[in-house]
């Protein structure tokens, strides 16, 4: 997905990580190939885009690209509330099973790349699948 504004050129990339509730199993390969589909859907509807995605049973690593129209902490809440929302409503029985009354922790890991390349980090995600 191309992002663009006017006027402007801007290279804004941040790994962010999201752990269940508890750190809990919720995730099966299924499962988080479903959420992570559906948070393709909501990166376009917000404005950013998700490069690159690894969701594991207990948490999930993303390699998201904003621009500066949109914040970092917008985009971090568009996908745990939506995340929330897609589980509950289609796999309300994963909660269940995980013995959690909601999906994520109260809080999440967002970092920018730093001195690490993207093409670095896409790796190292790459090495957990």
């Amino acid at each position: 997905m191309s992002l663009s504004v006017a006027h402007a050129a801007f290279d804004l990339n941040h790994h962010l990580v999201f752990a269940t509730r508890y750190r809990r199993g919720v995730f099966s390969s299924a499962l988080g190939k479903t959420l992570g589909d559906y948070w393709l859907k909501v990166a376009e509807k917000h404005g950013f885009a998700i490069d690159r995605m690894t969701i594991v049973p207990d948490h999930a690593h993303l390699l998201v690209r904003i621009a500066p129209k949109i914040s970092i902490a917008d985009c971090v809440m568009a996908l745990l509330n939506n995340g929330q929302y897609y589980i509950g409503k289609n796999q309300p029985q994963a909660l269940i099973e995980a013995g959690v009354d909601q999906l994520w922790q109260a809080a999440a890991y967002a970092g920018t790349r730093g001195d690490f390349t993207t093409a670095l980090i896409k790796h190292w995600l790459n090495e957990r699948e």
